[in-house]
């Protein structure tokens, strides 16, 4: 073997009867084992006319060449020959992984692994309704990173990215919320980073929309007092401290609102246990949940029935 390609050790079998090269990565492995989990590569296998460059070989074993990042072919051909290493939820995953292995999948039709990584990402970045969001907020996070970055909103790109790529449109409206949640100073630089130029300018359309749609709801709050008021001091002034709220610079919106509207809409969240109760329930009934139920719509997305529809004729087409 020529001194120009490294050998990826975990993956390299002695008595493999297969090489696969990405970028400047080889990895050894079994022909028959690889084509029972991927049609693709048993349609490449059986074809009478080889998909290496020229019938090229490495130690007298054939090579097939793959134009695909080397680091993400090594995570998938490791899930593939390693049965412990990307485990199905609930055990815990690097995201940058369940990424890779969700593109990889797609394209070289590995469908029990597609749908495992389609379950990692669903449990993250699905929540049909408002409340089902808030309910997984209060959950530990299952994903993991290898960057020390992982909280910064690129991350949320690079689902969105991968989401399109592979047409689970599902995980889109949530992944999108989670970027708007960001500082605006946030925003800009991983959209500078990142995403595509059509990316770009949904994500910046639907930003516009869900701007206009929290702020209405927002400004809906500030009536009152409502009927039968117990406190109307005490609720004026926690009113007042929405207006101080909304009327923030365009920049922070829908940041700040976003974050108030969860902790307004949470059955535990502070401000339920300050407002008196028919004025906490007039302001529960408000524009919010018509916020979260829109949400696809922001950003010319089907609504959440129909992605809901997706998502199960996605998930239920076989085992894990």
């Amino acid at each position: 073997m020529t001194e120009e390609y490294t050998r990826a050790d975990d993956l390299w079998f002695f008595d493999g009867s297969l090489i696969i090269k990405a970028g400047q990565k080889v990895f050894r492995v079994y022909k028959a084992q690889l084509a029972a989990r991927s049609t693709v590569f048993a349609a490449m296998i059986a074809s009478e006319t080889p998909q290496n460059q020229g019938g090229e070989f490495i130690d007298g074993v054939p090579v097939v060449v793959l134009h695909d990042a080397a680091d993400g072919v090594h995570v998938f051909l490791r899930a593939i020959f390693d049965s412990s290493y990307f485990m199905p939820f609930p055990e815990p995953a690097f995201l940058e992984d369940i990424l890779a292995i969700l593109r990889l999948s797609h394209k070289y039709d590995v469908g029990y692994l597609h749908r495992r990584a389609l379950q990692h990402l669903s449990t993250e970045f699905y929540s049909a309704s408002i409340e089902e969001y808030l309910e997984y907020k209060k959950k530990t996070s299952h994903l993991k990173y290898r960057s020390n970055d992982a909280e910064e909103v690129s991350y949320g790109f690079a689902v969105i990215n991968a989401a399109c790529e592979v047409g689970a449109l599902w995980l889109l409206p949530r992944a999108y919320y989670d970027a708007c949640r960001r500082g605006f100073e946030r925003l800009l630089f991983a959209l500078a980073r990142g995403p595509n130029e059509g990316h770009v300018r949904t994500f910046l359309s639907g930003y516009h929309y869900l701007c206009e749609a929290t702020l209405r709801a927002a400004l809906g709050c500030l009536s009152g007092p409502v009927d039968l008021c117990p406190q109307p001091n005490s609720c004026k002034q926690l009113r007042d401290r929405w207006r101080f709220i909304v009327f923030q610079p365009p920049t922070s919106m829908p940041f700040t609102v976003l974050a108030q509207m969860e902790e307004l809409i949470s059955p535990n969240g502070s401000l339920s246990h300050r407002f008196c109760v028919p004025c906490y329930e007039s302001l529960n009934s408000k524009g919010f949940r018509n916020c979260w139920n829109d949400l696809p719509s922001y950003f010319g997305l089907p609504g959440w029935p129909e992605l809901n529809a997706m998502k199960e004729a996605a998930m239920n087409t076989g085992s894990s």
